[in-house]
């Protein structure tokens, strides 16, 4: 049965270990996925169709480190004032 941007539970299986940093348990972050999509949990919701947004949210509930690729420009912000800089 489909879910997110899956076909099923051995698709996402399939396609998250072939990702450059996949989860080290990729069935628990398919089960993971599946079961707060199917709660209709809005924060997973919203993201449904963004694989590298729901690997990161799983990846900071389970083990506390978000382990994000950012596009090519990064945002720092400077804490000695309220300037952001690229």
């Amino acid at each position: 049965m489909p879910f997110g941007p899956y076909k099923s539970h051995s698709h996402c299986v399939r396609v998250v270990s072939q990702k450059r940093r996949p989860p080290r348990d990729p069935h628990a972050y398919c089960k993971w996925l599946k079961r707060r999509l199917e709660s209709g949990d809005a924060s997973i919701s919203m993201f449904a169709d963004n694989e590298e947004t729901l690997l990161a949210i799983y990846l900071g509930e389970t083990t506390g480190i978000i382990s994000y690729d950012p596009p090519e420009t990064q945002v720092i912000l400077d804490s000695n004032s309220n300037n952001m800089e690229e």
